[in-house]
């Protein structure tokens, strides 16, 4: 007779699962509040934490709940935040916090932006945005993690049967930045200013809005560029902003770059396009001559 998996081992199998979403604590902590409302030996000690709190507030009075918050502020705030986030669009804080995650940010350096305890970062990516163990992962970050938050990208769907990870409020491809470019790049995507600049003089206001209004062209392009879908009908426009963006950079550095078998591919597929879009428009030319003839 098979002998049954034990508690510690369905444990290990629930953290490091391939298919494992970001919010497994949470939903186990869902899952032994709806059931025999005990852990089990295999439930770590942040799932104990989370668990006794939630049963707590549950079934505390308004003075048993303002005596928790009092004695679990980090734990407080994190859970609220993602509770407004759950219940529908509207507020950021949530979100600028996964983003900062993904940038590979500490607890506290995300604190400050926010600002909150740092706990509540900790406490939040913990229970509610497990993904720091799996940073390096790329392909679950962006099976499990970017994705689902991206429309575009299919996302918006429930993940483990609860709430949508997408949020219409907050631009998806601002953690898609963050996640590759890092908290510099997410700063300048957050805002668009470089908030370390201050005017130090009247004289210096005209060149400040003018850098601005550069910095805002440039973030707005790249947000854009991120979000916009290569469709039967734009494929040759791609094709030739490529094209542009080559010859730039070639103008720019000097130096000719060498050519790899994709932008050979694309460089060979782009002629045949243009040529066949000459040929179709001497041939509507001489349509409209013969039509006129006639």
């Amino acid at each position: 007779m098979a002998r049954r998996p034990s508690q510690a081992a369905l444990a290990r199998v629930r953290r490091h699962h391939p298919l494992r979403s970001p919010r497994w604590r949470y939903d186990r902590v869902l899952e032994i509040l709806e059931g025999s409302g005990r852990c089990t030996p295999g439930d770590d000690e942040l799932i104990r934490g989370f668990k006794h709190f939630k049963a707590r507030w549950d079934r505390g009075t308004e003075r048993h709940r303002r005596n928790l918050v009092a004695k679990e502020p980090g734990l407080y705030h994190a859970w609220q935040s993602h509770e407004r986030r759950r219940k529908g669009p509207g507020s950021a804080v949530p979100h600028r916090i996964e983003a900062r995650i993904l940038a590979g940010q500490a607890d506290d350096e995300i604190a400050a932006e926010l600002p909150c305890p740092p706990e509540a970062v900790g406490w939040y990516e913990a229970i509610f945005y497990h993904v720091r163990d799996r940073l390096e992962a790329h392909d679950w970050i962006l099976a499990h993690v970017l994705g689902p938050d991206t429309p575009e990208w299919g996302g918006g769907d429930s993940v483990g049967g609860e709430e949508p990870l997408a949020d219409p409020g907050f631009d998806p491809t601002l953690k898609w930045f963050a996640y590759f470019g890092g908290p510099h790049v997410l700063d300048f995507l957050l805002s668009g200013y470089d908030k370390t600049e201050r005017v130090g003089s009247r004289e210096d206001v005209s060149r400040w809005a003018d850098g601005a209004t550069d910095s805002q062209v440039r973030r707005r392009a790249a947000m854009a560029v991120a979000r916009a879908e290569v469709e039967p009908g734009n494929a040759l426009d791609w094709m030739r902003l490529h094209r542009r963006l080559r010859e730039r950079e070639v103008k720019r550095s000097g130096v000719e770059p060498s050519r790899g078998e994709t932008e050979r591919n694309v460089e060979a597929v782009l002629a045949e396009f243009e040529l066949a879009a000459r040929s179709d428009a001497r041939a509507a030319d001489g349509d409209r001559l013969r039509s006129g003839a006639s």
